[in-house]
């Protein structure tokens, strides 16, 4: 996550918690109005999460993709060469008693 996606979220966090912008609804109890106000953050979150992806703010555009990995690759860290491996397949040996 960038740090700018990381500053977006905390504002509004705050912007959307009960009673600074708005209270939804109005005279509901503390625990529903911040129920509804975790509902409201949730959604709009979620919707300019997809935006930020669109617009190219967030996300791995750096290095190697996952299409030019071999199959079964494993990046462990920055993905430098030197870090980056490729898993094995493995098979269990079963032994049954008759």
């Amino acid at each position: 996550m960038s740090i700018f996606c990381f500053i977006y979220a905390a504002v509004l966090f705050f912007l959307l918690t009960p009673s600074v912008l708005l209270r939804l609804p109005a005279k509901g109890s503390k625990y529903v109005v911040a129920g509804v106000h975790s509902l409201v953050f949730g959604i709009v979150l979620f919707i300019s999460h997809k935006l930020f992806r669109s617009f190219g703010l967030e996300g791995f555009t750096e290095g190697t993709t996952a299409a030019e990995l071999p199959a079964g690759s494993i990046v462990i860290g920055d993905g430098s060469a030197a870090e980056t491996t490729t898993a094995k397949p493995t098979t269990a040996k079963t032994t049954t008693k008759r």
